[in-house]
């Protein structure tokens, strides 16, 4: 496990501020955020190539603040990959434990053959597409046994087919080796399909952490919200705090209901004033009970409420592929949704 306790870090008038992060043994925890967030300088602080200011990292338990980075066995693999030009595919991969005076032959091999990178061993980096430089670059991160595999924004530079089969490997990689993993990105789709948790970075800080339902569907503050995509952000006033974990809140559209879990129902009081933030996946668009919008405005994304219901006019839409962006005016609130292009076609 690695552990993050009241870090802080000042560097060209940044600051990065951690009150507490734990990674656990096996996980595969994504570091999302926007660019400038503090990301790397947050993997580079677990590697040891920064020193916090203030505060302590561990691994295992153990203090290793002031480890260097060649004794902590975590692997780093950057955005750029940084392989060695002079070298071919099969010295950059044998760099590690040739260095460290380790004999992993059949480790190189193995590894090799599971990156599907064997047969360009005798090539050198200038002669490789960004995904076998990419593949590379895991196999000489992976190859000296790290106990934790640090990624730096990994898929960023690869086209989307490329994309989906890289990440498809790492999904792999991690499962059968085992491996935890802290990957950097500000994709939201890459957080969705490979993390086991996802921790949100803002300005320095580690703002929430959770499942993807938790990040995607409970965000803890607007910024938040906003960051994940949800979209549709209601300025609205409690109307009244029912049973059953019900809420109703009054917006420009009409009243939503809102379904809570059991240690909300307490949160909140009549005029009170509130954001309600619904996903555009969440709203349903169609022709029926004279051109409804439907909203499914839950906090816990398992309820469907047939109140939620606004008569509304398209007001514009976009084409997106399988889907299309259509923005309904529901009386003064514009509702963003997302509809399957077979719906409309």
């Amino acid at each position: 496990m690695i552990e993050l306790k009241g870090i802080s870090k000042s560097w060209r008038g940044f600051t990065l501020s951690i009150d507490e992060l734990s990674i656990r043994d096996g996980e595969y925890l994504v570091i999302l955020g926007p660019t400038g967030a503090g990301k790397t300088m947050l993997l580079e602080m677990i590697a040891g190539f920064h020193t916090p200011d203030a505060g302590a990292v561990l691994k295992s338990g153990d203090d290793i603040t002031r480890m260097p980075p060649e004794k902590r066995n975590i692997g780093f693999v950057y955005q750029d990959y940084l392989l060695f030009p002079n070298l071919s595919v099969q010295k950059n991969v044998e760099f590690g434990p040739v260095v460290c005076g380790l004999d992993k032959k059949d480790e190189v091999s193995a590894i090799m053959d599971s990156l599907n990178i064997a047969h360009l061993a005798s090539r050198y980096p200038a002669k490789l597409s960004g995904g076998e430089r990419q593949r590379v670059a895991l196999a000489r991160a992976i190859v000296t046994g790290p106990d934790v595999l640090l990624l730096d924004e990994p898929l960023s530079a690869l086209d989307v087919s490329l994309r989906n089969s890289v990440r498809k490997k790492l999904r792999q990689l991690h499962r059968d080796m085992g491996l935890t993993v802290v990957h950097v990105t500000h994709d939201h789709d890459e957080a969705s399909m490979l993390a086991d948790r996802i921790a949100i970075m803002m300005d320095g800080r580690i703002v929430q952490v959770g499942t993807h339902a938790d990040v995607f569907n409970r965000p803890v503050n607007r910024a938040v919200a906003e960051f994940v995509g949800m979209g549709n952000m209601l300025e609205a006033t409690v109307v009244s705090c029912g049973s059953d974990n019900m809420l109703v809140v009054g917006t420009g559209a009409g009243d939503v209901q809102v379904h809570m879990s059991g240690d909300e129902d307490n949160m909140f009081t009549k005029g009170m004033s509130v954001c309600a933030c619904v996903r555009p996946e969440d709203v349903h668009v169609c022709t029926t009970k004279d051109c409804a919008c439907h909203v499914e405005a839950d906090v816990n994304v398992d309820m469907s409420v047939d109140a939620n219901v606004f008569c509304g006019v398209v007001d514009e839409m976009e084409y997106r592929g399988a889907q299309y962006d259509v923005w309904v005016d529901c009386g003064g609130v514009v509702m963003h949704a997302h509809v399957a292009k077979r719906e409309i076609e």
